[in-house]
């Protein structure tokens, strides 16, 4: 592995860790703030599972990306969306039935063990969330990524270092 290619999945890693903190932030700030008794815990999960999904999908597809040269902002906020709304999308697909009739704020989401029109608005609109904050996210990770790669890359080698004179 080339000096560059360490550099890079360090960088990489550096940029998930922030990313899955921020994520881990946002999430207890969205549940009414740092006051709550369950901040922690809630850190703790959230933390855990932006980190878990950003090893196994979103580390391999950067990777991917970093290889062919095509890693940019744009890219990394779609691979950070996509990290983040796969797993709810699988959650909703085969976790989430509608075994008896269900409601959300009142309004029914399924009727007769079927998912209604109401109820497939709810998973897409849960579904844009989390793209949305994992593309946040990705972001983030991006602009870590690109610090902790510049700031590696500009320190000196001892190979750069020139010779001393002769004796």
């Amino acid at each position: 592995m080339t000096e560059d290619a360490r550099v890079s999945w360090f960088s990489l890693f550096a940029g998930l860790l922030a990313a899955s903190l921020a994520t881990a932030a946002v999430v207890v700030y969205a549940q009414r703030g740092w006051g709550q008794p369950s901040a922690g815990p809630v850190f703790l999960f959230s933390f855990a599972y932006a980190f878990v999904t950003g090893i196994l999908i979103g580390l391999p597809l950067l990777g991917r990306m970093v290889r062919k040269r095509a890693l940019n902002w744009r890219t990394a906020a779609a691979a950070g969306g996509t990290t983040a709304a796969f797993p709810g999308l699988l959650f909703l697909l085969f976790v989430a039935s509608c075994t008896t009739n269900a409601t959300f704020m009142g309004v029914a989401t399924c009727t007769d063990g079927v998912r209604n029109l109401t109820g497939w608005a709810l998973s897409v609109a849960l579904l844009a969330a989390l793209g949305a904050m994992g593309a946040a996210a990705g972001l983030i990770g991006y602009l870590v990524y690109r610090g902790f790669r510049s700031l590696m890359l500009s320190q000196p080698k001892p190979e750069d270092e020139p010779d001393p004179p002769p004796a």
